[in-house]
């Protein structure tokens, strides 16, 4: 394989990695693999040849911390000895669906890093985010007013907690100034490659990318949301509108009819739908409707003409338009990307 040099800056910069329990080790292991890539071909083959990247990883209290699935995870210490790193990063935290403990741990790591994280990034410092590590920056209010994302399945509960940020949802990648964010898992990877290129810079971003088989342009992380990312709730007004939109989703549906099918009016069925789900009653039927041509699209080879009649809609040129918006990918795309009929 040919190595080729970066566009870089000059000299080492040190990586802290920031390990606490029920992280995801994955992220950890992924960015350091990456960096270890970016070195080698930084170095241009020559083994004497200062690393573009050094890192250590850390725990709150520099004591070993049991991540996501029981993994034991080394570490050399606390913050405080790596006084001064060039990146910090953070990696996610794995979610179980109880939201108040979910918040709780968030809570106590804002509580023990959050000064921290914030003289690092006040100190001239990038700091770099996967998953649900956003949610740590923002409880300690280092994304205030501040592009930032998030996986697609926690950015209902981070919005209405996060109000001040300038949430982006399904973008696989943010970065505002010196703070990058990502989306979960392989997310990170994708991350890994903007932390590259923004110290070495994008020829060296790219070589990775190949050896990696990362596609070095996917930023989206739409084409991969489902309705799964509306959260459970005990409105029984909007239980039973969602029940009877999903019984006749094939038939035309307009928010008067549903209104009345209800004994309750348009203002207040909308009103309802947006305090519990965030969308109104159309947008809802237009989401399950995407939704039923995707999982058709998934495991069936049904024509798109077909798909769209099956989910109760009249125009497929209309609706291939409102398919494209919802996953920013074409339907003949999303059926190569996810297919599971194609031998």
């Amino acid at each position: 394989m040919t190595i080729t040099g970066p566009n870089r800056t000059t000299g080492c910069k040190t990586v802290a990695l920031l390990a606490y329990d029920g992280c995801q080790g994955s992220a950890i292991a992924s960015l350091i693999e990456v960096l270890d890539i970016a070195n080698l071909y930084g170095a241009r083959g020559d083994p004497r040849a200062e690393p573009l990247f050094r890192w250590g990883v850390v725990s709150p209290d520099g004591r070993a911390p049991v991540a996501m699935g029981g993994l034991d995870i080394a570490v050399g210490g606390s913050p405080a000895s790596v006084p001064a790193p060039d990146l910090v990063f953070i990696p996610g935290l794995h979610f179980t669906g109880d939201v108040a403990h979910f918040m709780q741990q968030i809570a106590s790591l804002a509580q023990d890093c959050g000064a921290w994280l914030r003289a690092q990034h006040e100190g001239g410092r990038v700091v770099a985010v996967s998953c649900a590590g956003a949610f740590v920056l923002a409880e300690s209010g280092l994304l205030d007013g501040r592009k930032a994302t998030t996986s697609w399945w926690l950015g209902k509960l981070f919005r209405a907690r996060y109000p001040r940020v300038d949430f982006r949802e399904g973008e696989l990648v943010t970065q505002d100034g010196r703070i990058l964010s990502s989306g979960a898992f392989t997310a990170c990877l994708d991350l890994a490659l903007r932390i590259v290129e923004h110290f070495g810079g994008p020829a060296l971003a790219l070589s990775c990318a190949k050896v990696l088989l990362i596609h070095a342009k996917r930023d989206s992380q739409f084409p991969y949301m489902t309705l799964q990312a509306r959260v459970a709730h005990q409105d029984e007004l909007v239980l039973r509108a969602e029940s009877h939109i999903r019984s006749h989703v094939r038939e035309t549906l307009s928010v008067e009819q549903l209104a009345a099918e209800m004994a309750t009016t348009p203002r207040t069925l909308n009103r309802r739908f947006r305090e519990v789900l965030g969308c109104s009653p159309k947008q809802y039927i237009q989401d399950l409707r995407v939704e039923g041509a995707k999982r058709l699209l998934e495991s069936t080879d049904l024509d798109f003409g077909e798909i769209v009649e099956r989910v109760g809609y009249a125009d497929p040129r209309s609706f291939r338009r409102i398919f494209e918006r919802a996953t920013k990918v074409s339907p003949s795309l999303y059926r190569r990307m996810f297919s599971i009929s194609q031998g």
